[in-house]
């Protein structure tokens, strides 16, 4: 059967603001290996040493240009088992080198929590022509079997309905947390200040853009793939990651899922170039940049756009 692209663009360009999950332990399993010179913290692990400008790798180091101090962007994955959570000594180090963690938007601010609902919900015009009844039948007897109400839940763009579905599916075949969630800990331990590249004006008003009978078809075909592999193909997905290949896990949406151009437009690139042109760097401030890992890769994606504006970017190898 095939993997129905939604999947990955919700896991790895979407944010899911609702994945809050009680503080992890952190075992001595759950550690990275880095490149790195030694630290003057002796308390925290070594700071990491880029040595490449082109390796494939889900950390980057921003330097040069009018920046006084250097920035870091690490792309993160939305969901993700908890086992397989790893890079904290590398994530713990980074914040200690930073004074801001900079989230796709910050889900501590109440104003985001609102703006997010507000633009989360469809044009009331939409919905009659969204589904089929027999669709509307599938979807309602869907919901019901993992708790969730979908006539409550049909006013809302059919991406929002889908990181529900997503996160109770995946939720019941892997226990689930957030790299997001990690970093607010790690960040709150540390002092350091937690901010979002996009503010109530903007976040999630990207939705509307959005064809919604298509996203309407892709949630159906979503749930009839659950529905039978409860995984939803996100093995692949998630090996991809672990292999920091960002190159790979931006071509699983752009061509292996089938996923519309214009779909990446509007959730991966006018996003990035927004963020860019709303203070993403700082000149005076260094920064922990933490956003999807498919917003790296790309002629529009944040590595080659940062390059473009004159800072080196380097990549930092770390090991799982």
């Amino acid at each position: 059967m095939k993997t129905p692209h939604l999947i990955w663009i919700l896991v790895l360009f979407f944010g899911l603001w609702a994945c809050k999950k009680e503080p992890l332990e952190h075992p001595e399993t759950k550690t990275g290996t880095m490149v790195v010179a030694q630290s003057e913290d002796s308390s925290a692990s070594p700071s990491p040493q880029p040595i490449s400008e082109n390796r494939s790798s889900l950390f980057w180091k921003v330097s040069g240009g009018d920046l006084e101090k250097p920035s870091y962007l690490f792309g993160t994955i939305h969901l993700i088992p908890e086992p397989q959570l790893g890079f904290i000594p590398t994530l713990d180090s980074l914040l200690l080198l930073s004074d801001r963690l900079v989230l796709e938007a910050n889900p501590r601010d109440p104003a985001i929590q609102a703006a997010s609902s507000k633009h989360a919900v469809l044009d009331p015009s939409l919905i009659q022509d969204m589904y089929t009844p027999a669709e509307m039948a599938m979807l309602s007897h869907f919901c019901d079997s993992i708790g969730l109400d979908f006539n409550q839940l049909v006013r809302y763009q059919p991406l929002v309905i889908a990181q529900l579905i997503t996160t109770r599916v995946l939720g019941a075949a892997y226990p689930l947390t957030s790299y997001e969630d990690e970093l607010i800990q790690l960040a709150e331990k540390r002092g350091v200040i937690l901010d979002g590249a996009e503010g109530p004006d903007y976040v999630y008003s990207y939705l509307s853009k959005l064809d919604a009978l298509e996203q309407a078809d892709n949630l159906v075909l979503l749930t009839e793939t659950a529905k039978q592999d409860p995984r939803l193909g996100y093995d692949e997905m998630l090996d991809t990651y672990l292999r920091q290949d960002i190159e790979g896990l931006y071509n699983l949406v752009k061509t292996g899922m089938g996923s519309s151009p214009e779909n990446i437009n509007i959730l991966v690139s006018e996003r990035n170039e927004y963020w860019l042109s709303h203070g993403l760097i700082d000149q005076h401030e260094s920064r922990f940049i933490a956003v999807g890992s498919g917003h790296l890769y790309g002629e529009r994606g944040l590595i080659q756009l940062l390059k473009k504006k004159g800072y080196k970017v380097e990549s930092i190898q770390v090991s799982k």
